[in-house]
């Protein structure tokens, strides 16, 4: 289920026979974002061979987007990537079965959405 992109409130008051009554839209901009993460050569490699670049992509129109990289092994440890650029390059080799990329997007400090991709490396 997609949440609503604007969700008015209102408060109603009643008083002595007054009524009183406000309401409000609140905008929920993360509704609107769709992120998501390619790689440019596929997400199966063989014998430690290959080199892809992550993308990470983001469908929104809010302004200042800073992008936080890191990687989960198979032991599920993030690992930062010192990187704060919409892609981002990386060898197979680094990786012994599987390894996820992740990607957290902010929008001038705070948080907008996140989104995961796994490169396995194996035999065929």
């Amino acid at each position: 289920m997609v949440p609503a992109a604007i969700n008015t409130f209102k408060c109603v008051a009643v008083y002595d026979k007054t009524t009183l009554s406000a309401a409000i839209d609140i905008e929920n901009k993360v509704s609107k974002t769709r992120i998501s993460i390619t790689s440019s050569a596929g997400t199966k490699f063989y014998f430690d061979t290959g080199k892809t670049t992550l993308t990470c992509n983001v469908t929104t129109d809010s302004p200042n987007l800073s992008y936080h990289w890191g990687y989960r092994t198979a032991g599920g440890e993030l690992t930062a990537i010192d990187s704060q650029d919409k892609s981002i390059n990386v060898a197979i080799a680094e990786a012994t079965d599987t390894v996820t990329y992740e990607c957290t997007v902010l929008t001038n400090g705070a948080y907008l959405g996140a989104a995961a991709l796994t490169l396995t490396n194996g035999v065929p």
